[in-house]
């Protein structure tokens, strides 16, 4: 909703940022166009039903309330952002910093990708700390979190992970075109300027290796590996 974003998560900081989603220092670079992550989706559909069925904001909040209070992981993930944005009740950044906390320990992997954007950039009173930063992005991405997935390709295609390459991030990539996240699909128009050659030249190595693919390893992003990474992702090319 007008707010900086990120396949990346939710939070810039890197040639890949991508959407608006509220106005978080932009980072290094520069910025890219919105997307809407799975919870996105769902807390737009939880507000159309809270508007059909009449619920108030607080009463929504309370929900996730007595849901994180059981330890619910993914509970404690939407209280969080809840909190953090101040719907159904104030905001309160310290409380939402601790859910996220409390549902990254449980291996949550949204969580980790935002404790990934928050330690990395250093918000909430944090000093930045890309090194933690990376870290909770990595055990995002082992959690299968698609959009951690994309992160960290991102973070390895800047140069900013030691000992990781072209490879490593294809790999990445193509787990998240995997997933069916359809925040990740949105963004194969932008690889070809947001993507180092050599990661591009990688990503269609994998997508040729996976059956996916038959055209040339150039690196370009044309109509040929954009129809193969739409059917990695699931979807007939049309």
């Amino acid at each position: 909703e007008g707010i900086e974003l990120y396949l990346k998560g939710d939070r810039c900081f890197t040639d890949k940022c991508a959407i608006k989603r509220r106005g978080y220092p932009p980072g290094q670079h520069g910025q890219r166009r919105p997307k809407h992550s799975d919870y996105g989706v769902q807390l737009r559909e939880k507000q159309k039903a809270k508007r059909i069925y009449g619920i108030l904001e607080q009463q929504f909040r309370n929900y996730f309330e007595k849901a994180a209070a059981k330890g619910a992981p993914e509970a404690q993930f939407e209280l969080a952002r809840l909190v953090e944005q101040g719907i159904g009740g104030p905001a309160d950044p310290a409380r939402a910093l601790e859910l996220y906390a409390a549902a990254g320990k449980q291996g949550d992997g949204k969580a980790l990708n935002e404790l990934g954007f928050i330690h990395y950039q250093g918000l909430y009173g944090l000093a930045p700390d890309p090194a933690a930063g990376i870290a909770f992005f990595e055990r995002a991405a082992a959690a299968r979190d698609p959009e951690a997935q994309y992160n960290m390709a991102a973070l390895i295609d800047d140069g900013l992970v030691p000992g990781r390459g072209p490879e490593d991030a294809a790999a990445l990539l193509y787990q998240a075109l995997r997933s069916g996240n359809e925040r990740v699909l949105s963004v194969v128009p932008l690889m070809a300027e947001q993507f180092q050659p050599e990661t591009r030249r990688a990503l269609q190595k994998v997508l040729r290796e996976k059956g996916f693919y038959s055209g040339a390893v150039d690196g370009e992003i044309g109509p040929g590996t954009a129809a193969a990474m739409r059917r990695a992702f699931g979807l007939d090319d049309a």
